[in-house]
């Protein structure tokens, strides 16, 4: 930053003397400035191309993470026992859309989702404990 001020007080000084030439000590004076603000210029690009680089790996080492931690949450809910009420209004809800799983005109993936849908309100109004409330392929495989 020095470096800077001292340069453009040099050109400064060099343009109110217009016309008059340069010292051999002042031109390689001004020069060197020259050179190392150059540097300094260059260096300080490549830095700013280190930092991007490094926030573009830490927002997919956080976006590798955010997904590992789904799959290891999603895993959890899958091995998590579900009360004696929940398996009974599963059952009961999976008995209810049976003829809509068994027509082939609705996907079974779709039919889940409405399952789902209906099961994780029934935790959310309380008529479940919450901790029953899982993922639709949880909920397929149980």
């Amino acid at each position: 930053m020095h470096e800077c001020c001292v340069l453009v007080s040099i050109e400064k000084s060099v343009a109110k003397r217009e016309n008059k030439p340069l010292s051999a000590r002042e031109a390689a004076a001004l020069e060197k400035w020259r050179h190392d603000v150059e540097a300094m210029n260059l260096e300080l690009a490549g830095l700013q191309k280190k930092r991007e680089k490094a926030l573009v790996c830490k927002a997919m080492r956080q976006q590798a993470a955010e997904a590992a931690a789904s799959r290891r949450l999603e895993k959890e809910s899958e091995n998590r026992h579900m009360s004696e009420a929940g398996v009974l209004a599963l059952v009961d809800l999976r008995m209810r859309y049976e003829s809509r799983i068994a027509n082939h005109s609705d996907t079974v993936d779709s039919v889940w989702q409405h399952i789902h849908k209906e099961f994780v309100t029934m935790c959310d109004d309380v008529q479940l404990p919450r901790t029953d409330a899982r993922a639709v392929g949880s909920l397929r495989s149980k």
